[in-house]
């Protein structure tokens, strides 16, 4: 009998699960007999105050617009890139979607609405603001010149930000005055480092599980990047061919094979030094473990810090029991004896591109009215609400932070960091790449019980060359085939005659010369070195 009652009671677990699942992820059918203009929005940002600031702003446009609804579809992220493939494909696909998940130049192209002439134009719902004649795409900090929005292979603006990350420590405070006597942040990274052997000195004294930093696949690699990316600024500078603020991976992958650095040399040994030393400090195993694990071991007090991103904030503080505190995270400054000689100095984050960028379907029955909506959605009167709401920093130009999140507000002052380990944008778009993959493979080696900083360089240098030639020829590729879906495109606007297509056939001419140059650097590299 008892056995007979789990069956049924699994049975019905069961079909409420596929009932739930069905729900949230049907194709939705699209029925306007009745006048109704109804515009479908997927995103996977599923923290509450982001999906409450959007529904607040869908109320306001729907009151505007009383000809207009607007629906919300919340998609968990890992069903993401299948589900928006799948709906891109058929004939279901939302009018307005998330672009800003790793989607590469060519499923952009082919399933979004390139958005210039629109980001031309002054956004009307800046009307009686300062803004109100500036072009759309400069009310945006970045001027919308960055990815995921614009995508430099296709020389066009493909989608929307909404936000601006930068990356904080969140401490348990009543944990961090039982265990230090005081809440004040580390200001320096040795004294980061003290707190942290402090930490482990009470958890050891009292007999308490307990971890200096949470840490998980999702919450490790923020920190990681940060603290290698402090030890390879002066490196980057030389690396870099065109002598301007940011090197691309590229070009590092490029020297790297031409023999110009390797992992032995001082800024690598000791950008993995510094990886290993604070990776050592998280909880064991942490790279299996999943985001909804380390922020587990966050909030049930197992761990004092835990390292993530504003765009968490929100989440973190619905979830904490206890009081927190907020703060830098210290990178070793100049005079530090070990980690100082690579410095230039404190990293300015003014370069950090927007994100959370969303973009209109090209499948979109309603295009217009979705631009619509989005250039209503960034209106600074509108931006400033959502930040509000949903305790993020605002993407858009005059939008200040709110008191909750000042402290996430990008540091002004500083240098431009150095490259990181992962050499993001190195693989075809869209792709980790094998760079990427090989870094994570062997980690264990620098961070697991026993772990050092020679074993996983020599692992590094071992495989880093033939990963390095797989990313490249990929990107190689990856470009040529943008190239030739662009040639047709080229051929019609050539022969428009219209002034706008003119200039756009300038970018574009512009942008297969420099990737057809680029791919000569790299065909030539991988034939001789």
């Amino acid at each position: 009998m008892k056995r007979l009652g789990q069956t049924i009671g699994l049975g019905l677990l069961a079909v409420a699960f596929a009932f739930s699942a069905a729900r949230a992820l049907r194709p939705a059918r699209i029925v306007e007999d009745d006048g109704i203009v109804r515009l479908r929005f997927a995103h996977v940002t599923l923290h509450e105050g982001v999906v409450s600031a959007y529904d607040e702003a869908i109320r306001e446009y729907e009151a505007l617009h009383p000809e207009v609804r607007v629906e919300q579809i919340l998609v968990p992220l890992q069903l993401w890139r299948s589900w928006l493939r799948t709906q891109m494909i058929g004939d279901t696909a939302p009018d307005i979607a998330d672009m800003d998940r790793g989607h590469g130049d060519e499923f952009v192209a082919r399933h979004f609405l390139p958005l210039d002439a629109w980001t031309e134009r002054p956004n009307p719902y800046n009307a009686g603001t300062e803004l109100a004649e500036v072009p759309w795409r400069d009310t945006f900090v970045d001027g919308l010149l960055n990815a995921p929005a614009y995508r430099v292979s296709l020389q066009q603006i493909f989608g929307i930000p909404q936000s601006i990350g930068t990356v904080r420590v969140f401490a348990n405070a009543p944990l961090l005055r039982t265990i230090t006597g005081r809440v004040e942040p580390p200001k320096t990274y040795e004294e980061f480092m003290a707190l942290c052997a402090q930490i482990r000195d009470y958890s050891a004294r009292n007999r308490i599980p307990l971890v200096p930093i949470s840490g998980s696949n999702g919450h490790a690699p923020p920190l990681l990047r940060h603290l290698f990316s402090s030890q390879t600024q002066r490196l980057s500078l030389e690396l870099n061919p065109y002598k301007n603020l940011r090197v691309a991976s590229r070009d590092v992958a490029l020297a790297y094979l031409r023999g110009e650095w390797r992992w032995q040399d001082p800024p690598l040994l000791a950008g993995v030094e510094i990886m290993g030393e604070v990776g050592r400090e998280m909880a064991p195993g942490f790279v299996q473990l999943k985001r909804e694990d380390s922020m587990f071991y966050f909030t049930q007090a197992r761990a004092v810090m835990l390292v993530t991103g504003s765009w968490e904030a929100d989440t973190v503080r619905l979830q904490a029991p206890f009081e927190l505190a907020v703060f830098e995270l210290p990178v070793p400054g100049r005079e530090d004896p070990r980690f100082g000689p690579q410095v230039l100095g404190p990293t300015s984050e003014l370069g950090v591109p927007p994100g959370n960028a969303v973009g209109v379907s090209r499948r979109s029955r309603h295009p217009e009215q979705a631009v619509d909506f989005l250039r209503f959605l960034s209106s600074r009167q509108v931006a400033r609400k959502f930040a509000d709401r949903s305790r993020r920093l605002s993407s858009v130009v005059g939008v200040p932070p709110s008191e909750e999140t000042a402290v996430f507000a990008p540091l002004e002052e500083g240098w431009p960091a150095g490259f990181n380990f992962e050499l993001p944008g190195l693989a075809a778009s869209g792709e980790a790449g094998e760079c990427h993959r090989l870094f994570y493979t062997h980690i264990h080696r620098l961070v697991g019980p026993g772990g050092n900083t020679a074993a996983f360089v020599r692992t590094l240098d071992e495989g880093f060359a033939a990963a390095a030639r797989q990313d490249l020829a990929s990107a190689s590729a990856d470009g040529v085939r943008n190239s030739r879906g662009e040639d047709a495109l080229l051929l019609a606007l050539l022969h428009s005659g219209a002034e706008e297509d003119a200039l756009r056939v300038g970018r574009l001419l512009e942008s297969q010369t420099l990737r057809e140059l680029e791919a000569a650097q790299i065909h030539h590299v991988l034939r001789t070195k």
